[in-house]
């Protein structure tokens, strides 16, 4: 997309959506709404952070360039946002990362909840570890409490701002009407289709891709369709799933503003997952 944005109106209200990498080393994909009149629309998406800091330009995004890791700065972060939207007033951040208000270093609450619910549709939750996220965890829910965002979970009125902790893969299964975990990661291309090709698999995932990117316009306006006709290798398809799992999060941060949302958890920390009116995911 070109990183020159359609200005929002003043005093837009704005959310952040990051699919953030549980590891400094790999990369962490971003994506910025805004809400305009009734709709809400994508100011930017990058499938790194890097390029989000870098605030916009007249240039387009290159998306062949290798998307690059690092640590999350939570006051670059807010400074970029003032570059990116300067009339806009952050209301909600949505990571998907494991977050609480106490070390998170084992299963929780929230991730047994989930996966009660959502497991029987290939979407329990993976477990966190001591080092993964580990303190990474901690230093996000700090920092961005340090800036006015503290973290959403069952101990009441759900705040905002507020930081809140999401998982896209419910999420995205509820965008396709799927009946199933949708198959989108290129990690697992050779479990999701072990009989198919390399490149049959790759099509497959980006066949997929484009379903929820397209999915994700029906609901963000302005959202660019990023996935190219042709991709060659499983690692290039990396920085289009960031950015679309960063588009995801942030259109659960939507839903979450909207009031359109479900709670899994207790007082220490929350997984919020969007709330269909219909049984499809009782």
């Amino acid at each position: 997309m070109s990183a020159s944005p359609k200005k929002p109106s003043r005093n837009a209200d704005l959310v952040l959506g990051i699919d953030a990498a549980w590891t400094v080393r790999q990369p962490t994909g971003v994506c910025l709404l805004a809400k305009q009149r009734e709709a809400w629309e994508c100011i930017a998406l990058t499938p790194d952070l890097n390029a989000f800091l870098q605030g916009p330009t007249t240039q387009a995004l290159d998306w062949t360039q290798r998307p690059e890791g690092g640590e999350i700065s939570v006051p670059e972060i807010m400074q970029a946002i003032k570059r990116w939207c300067p009339q806009g007033q952050l209301q909600v951040v949505a990571l998907d990362i494991p977050l609480a208000r106490s070390p998170v270093r084992a299963r929780r609450k929230a991730d047994n909840q989930v996966t009660r619910r959502y497991g029987r549709f290939g979407c329990g939750t993976h477990s966190p570890l001591p080092e993964r996220p580990g303190p990474m965890s901690d230093r996000l829910r700090e920092a961005w409490s340090n800036a006015g965002f503290p973290l959403a979970t069952l101990d009441g009125s759900p705040p905002c701002p507020a930081i809140l902790e999401v998982y896209p893969h419910p999420a995205v299964m509820m965008l396709l009407e799927a009946s199933y975990r949708v198959p989108y990661k290129a990690s697992r291309a050779g479990k999701y289709w072990p009989e198919l090709s390399r490149q049959e698999r790759i099509d497959a995932i980006c066949g997929e891709l484009r379903r929820i990117n397209q999915a994700l316009s029906r609901h963000i306006s302005s959202l660019p369709q990023i996935v190219p006709a042709k991709i060659t290798t499983l690692s290039a398809i990396k920085r289009y799933e960031d950015a679309l799992d960063a588009a995801v999060c942030a259109w659960i941060g939507v839903c979450y503003a909207e009031k359109q949302i479900e709670g899994f958890g207790d007082e220490d920390a929350a997984i919020w997952i969007p709330r269909l009116d219909d049984n499809r995911y009782p």
